[in-house]
């Protein structure tokens, strides 16, 4: 079995963006195979992660079914192995960090928002989709 990895944060001294660090944040798609195979979005909010389970391979060009999770901590941006409480493993599979060319509001609100993904090869962009009959998707472009 695979020994636990941390990962360091990506660096961002380099960068060339024009937004304050308020309007950035950091984003990991995480592989899991418990219960079932899927892959964890999760993104900076807060104290904690926004959290939603994709259904199917996130790629370029897709709009993928998900289902909104609970907060998860922060330590998941980084981490990859075992889950506690016997609850499979992940594997980072995308990571970087989205922006918002406004203030980010409450996650309640992101839907229709395009968030554009920098320092990964996932997307140039993303959007949560909330559909009329309550599913979400996310797409990715």
């Amino acid at each position: 079995m695979n020994e636990p990895t941390h990962f360091n944060p990506p660096d961002t001294s380099s960068r060339r963006l024009s937004l304050n660090s308020a309007q950035r944040r950091q984003f990991v798609i995480l592989e899991h195979d418990h219960p079932f195979l899927h892959w964890d979005f999760l993104i900076e909010d807060g104290a904690g992660l926004a959290s939603w389970r994709l259904h199917e391979t996130p790629e370029i060009g897709t709009s993928i079914p998900a289902t909104a999770l609970k907060l998860h901590r922060r330590h998941y941006l980084t981490w990859e192995g075992p889950v506690s409480g016997d609850r499979g493993s992940v594997q980072r599979r995308f990571w970087g960090f989205l922006e918002l060319s406004e203030r980010w509001p409450r996650v309640s609100e992101w839907p229709g928002l395009t968030l554009r993904v920098l320092d990964s090869p996932l997307a140039e962009q993303c959007r949560l989709i909330l559909n009329s009959d309550e599913t979400l998707y996310w797409e990715f472009t």
